[in-house]
């Protein structure tokens, strides 16, 4: 082999050293963003789910209030309207 020959082989195994070391960092770094996603969603929904625990009882409650309120409301709409009846009935006689 001649002096040129040794030179490009020397080069060419720097290069593939340095190569190398840079695809390990790459395959580093994927696996912690990998890793760094998945915690980062676990929490995204972990918190939701969590606020959701903690929320429903007020939600439950507001519910209840609402039916409540629809309740009576339905219920004076119909005493209403048979108090008006009656007092037609009253009047057309």
């Amino acid at each position: 082999m001649d002096k040129e020959d040794k030179k490009m082989l020397r080069e060419n195994l720097r290069l593939s050293k340095d190569n190398h070391k840079i695809l390990k960092k790459m395959q580093r770094n994927a696996f912690w963003g990998r890793g760094l996603k998945i915690i980062y969603w676990l929490v995204i929904i972990g918190g939701a789910l969590g606020a959701y625990y903690y929320i429903q009882p007020f939600i439950d409650s507001l519910r209840e209030g609402f039916e409540s309120i629809q309740t009576e409301a339905e219920g004076m709409t119909n005493g209403v309207g048979t108090g008006l009846n009656f007092l037609k009935n009253i009047f057309v006689k």
